[in-house]
């Protein structure tokens, strides 16, 4: 099935990719990105093109996550990825959808559980998060404020619970091990 995939948008997209320039052009990267699977599949497409390479890969940045919405300790910045762009209704302003990523390994299994559930909150406030910089030159993406999607390439699940899995000291702890 991979081999299929793989033959296909090699057709689909051989002597075509002035035509996804142009649509990349009118309607911005993520757009193209998910007619053709993603931002990897479009990565495949532009290979032998370095600037476009270039540009799908520059997809990426820092946020700030905070324990309060004045940026108050604990925090951490954590590095991110963009996967994907929501746009709102009227479809003239955008934002990122991140991949936030951290060291997983540095946390035992209850550790990642609270400080996932930590991200998930303070993503949810907004105003707990702070980006520090995103490096993306694409039309109408708003800079200052990215929406979730996933943590470490998996889908950023919302607590199971209503009460929350972790006390201010929990995230002070984590945030310590992280930053060592």
């Amino acid at each position: 099935m991979r081999e299929l995939i793989k033959h296909i948008l090699k057709e689909e997209t051989k002597g075509n990719n002035s035509d996804i320039i142009n649509l990349i052009k009118t309607d911005g990267l993520f757009y193209a990105a998910k007619l053709v699977g993603g931002l990897d599949n479009l990565k495949r497409v532009f290979k032998d093109d370095p600037e476009m390479t270039e540009r799908i890969e520059n997809q990426k940045g820092f946020v700030k996550v905070s324990w309060t919405t004045d940026g108050d300790d604990p925090s951490i910045v954590l590095p991110f990825k963009t996967i994907d762009a929501g746009w709102n209704r009227w479809m003239s302003n955008s934002w990122p959808i991140i991949n936030i990523s951290y060291n997983e390994n540095r946390l035992t299994e209850d550790e990642n559980h609270k400080f996932k559930d930590f991200l998930y909150d303070s993503f949810n406030d907004e105003a707990s998060v702070k980006v520090v910089r995103l490096d993306s030159n694409e039309q109408s993406m708003h800079k200052t404020y990215v929406q979730l999607g996933e943590i470490n390439g998996k889908a950023a699940q919302r607590p199971n619970n209503i009460s929350r899995s972790y006390d201010l000291s929990d995230i002070q702890d984590i945030v310590e091990t992280l930053k060592a």
